[in-house]
């Protein structure tokens, strides 16, 4: 079973926060992505995006697993070409 909340939230027309929030107990797993972009004209877009993967049940196996699988943080920049 998956579980799934989300949300987006546009400050103004530049600027909007995109989250997501993932549960699985099939594996145990909690996942978080937020994306921030930023829009400051037409065809330009700047993105900072986070992911985590965090373990629910860490002691199930042994070694131990540690709290977080993955943990990313991206800054993205796309430009679009008008031809």
């Amino acid at each position: 079973h998956i579980s799934r909340f989300g949300s987006m939230v546009m400050l103004n027309t530049k600027i909007s926060l995109i989250t997501l929030v993932q549960y699985s107990n099939s594996s145990d797993l909690f996942s978080s992505n937020a994306k921030l972009r930023y829009n400051p004209a037409e065809g330009i877009d700047f993105y900072l995006v986070y992911n985590e993967n965090l373990n629910t049940d860490r002691f199930h196996s042994r070694p131990v697993l540690p709290v977080s699988n993955d943990r990313t943080l991206l800054l993205k920049f796309i430009y679009t070409l008008g031809i």
